[in-house]
């Protein structure tokens, strides 16, 4: 019997901030070996064991009960570990009940005064998913509810989630997918009785796949973010903690990011965080909205601009 197989390499555009990764980046390598071979654009495809990872909408296709457990070695100590139980619900509908963990380990600690190695460290971060899909006639959707958690040597973290998911098939052989990743999800820290929260990507990805049922699956996907979650990495400004004699208890910092080369006040992206403190070890950090303020900085901060490159032309000049 004459087997074909056809291998297709797409080529992907990927836009991102090169200088760092962002929260929850690890829970987009893929569940299972499958999956992170197809770089996790697998949303329209049925992946048996896995289904609730890939997209919940794919569990009303479930027939039987299916389990399943994988433990993939990447390269710089780096692992991924999962484990999913899933089952149909008659006559349309499937549940599924998963864990997912990826980490790394061997992280080597130094000081800060002279870069002496100390110790090392270890990297964890995962979450426990409870999975839910319905078909509605050639339509079908699920959902994700996740807790979160992180955990990096001594401190951690948790919070919750939930995943949106539809399939849409356009005849037998053709499926059309989307999928809303972590949508409301974030940490909460509690650091040296410091607490502040972290915000987890929201993604979303759309995913177009074939089955010939002869061998032959192309699949093909689009992942992207909300330009209001891309930074751009032109720099960014952290101050310390500031306190006003009059509120000794409170303290502000700043964080200013600057989201494109040029000064403008759409390209500035300015954050601040507040401290409250009853004793000097027993602090809550949150991220608080000011408009007022913001715009007051974000004034400044142009104004200021505007005055260095007055100088600098007039110091060409004079040259």
């Amino acid at each position: 019997m004459l087997k074909i197989y056809i291998v297709l390499l797409f080529h992907c555009i990927l836009i991102g901030n090169y200088s760092a990764g962002f929260t929850g980046s690890s829970f987009h390598y893929g569940s299972n070996a499958r999956g992170v071979a197809l770089s996790n654009s697998s949303i329209g495809t049925y992946s048996t064991g896995f289904n609730s990872f890939t997209n919940p909408a794919l569990l009303p296709d479930i027939n039987n009960n299916e389990y399943g457990f994988s433990h993939f070695i990447m390269s710089l100590d780096r692992s991924i570990q999962t484990i999913s139980i899933s089952r149909p619900l008659p006559p349309s509908a499937g549940v599924s009940l998963s864990f997912f963990r990826s980490g790394t380990k061997n992280i080597i600690e130094t000081s800060s005064d002279y870069g002496d190695t100390i110790g090392n460290l270890n990297h964890s971060e995962g979450y426990g998913m409870l999975s839910f899909g319905i078909k509605l006639g050639s339509l079908s959707a699920g959902f994700n509810i996740k807790a979160y958690f992180n955990n990096l040597d001594d401190y951690s973290a948790n919070g919750i989630g939930f995943d949106l998911g539809a399939l849409y098939n356009l005849n037998n052989n053709i499926k059309l997918a989307f999928k809303s990743h972590n949508m409301s999800a974030g940490y909460s820290w509690d650091i040296n009785s410091e607490k502040y929260d972290e915000d987890i990507l929201n993604n979303y990805s759309i995913g177009l796949s074939y089955d010939s049922g002869q061998k032959i699956l192309i699949t093909s996907q689009i992942d992207f973010m909300p330009l209001i979650n891309v930074d751009y990495s032109g720099g960014m400004i952290i101050t310390d903690w500031y306190t006003d004699a009059n509120t000794t208890d409170e303290s502000l910092k700043f964080t200013i990011r600057f989201l494109s080369n040029e000064v403008r006040a759409d390209s500035l992206k300015i954050i601040v965080h507040k401290k409250t403190c009853k004793t000097s070890e027993n602090c809550i950090v949150r991220k608080i909205s000011s408009p007022k303020l913001e715009q007051t900085i974000r004034s400044d901060i142009i104004k200021r601009a505007a005055q260095l490159v007055n100088e600098n032309a007039k110091k060409k000049k004079k040259k």
